[in-house]
């Protein structure tokens, strides 16, 4: 059975990326200007037929830019920071991204307790399925350290009663079930 699913989902893998192959030039030369530099601060963006901002293409959430801002620290990231985190980003992407030598030996088996995550306890094949983003999230021009922009303090607030109270109630109705 997990057989044909891994060959079933191989099939599935290997048709997007044909796909992908075939249409990506296509698609491609619809875009006759060049792409400006995300860092310029009189990026226009392109415009439909009605002059609203054209929203079309494939969008992503994936960004190094923490949700919560960590305790203490500045709401922005200096510029030289940005380039370090991004810089490290793409490096560890390379390297997380080559292929696994077929010969290697099998991974130890973590202990009972650390087991989870892609590949149970023996770890999952490589990083080409797994999208951490390489960019610091920009807002108004500006490299944040948190997506959260309100309240300034970067940070998620506190429940208030009511939302704790609510949170109590969903925790309960879901302990009837298994995890899955």
């Amino acid at each position: 059975m997990r057989m044909r699913c891994a060959a079933s989902l191989l099939g599935q893998s290997v048709a997007i990326m044909t796909v992908v192959a075939v249409l990506g030039p296509t698609i491609a030369q619809g875009q006759a200007t060049p792409r400006q530099s995300r860092w310029d601060p009189h990026y226009e963006p392109p415009r439909t037929a009605a002059g609203y901002p054209d929203l079309q293409g494939n969008w992503t959430n994936v960004t190094l830019t923490p949700f919560q801002r960590a305790e203490g620290q500045e709401p922005l990231y200096s510029w030289d920071e940005v380039d370090q985190l991004e810089g490290r980003a793409v490096s560890l992407e390379e390297q997380a991204s080559r292929p696994s030598d077929p010969d290697r030996g099998l991974p130890p088996i973590a202990p009972t307790d650390q087991r989870g995550g892609a590949g149970g306890g023996t770890g999952g094949y490589n990083s080409v399925y797994i999208d951490r983003g390489t960019n610091v999230a920009i807002v108004d021009g500006e490299p944040r350290t948190s997506l959260v922009t309100n309240p300034p303090s970067g940070r998620v607030p506190s429940l208030t009663p009511e939302g704790r109270r609510r949170l109590a109630a969903t925790r309960q109705a879901r302990a009837g079930f298994a995890e899955y």
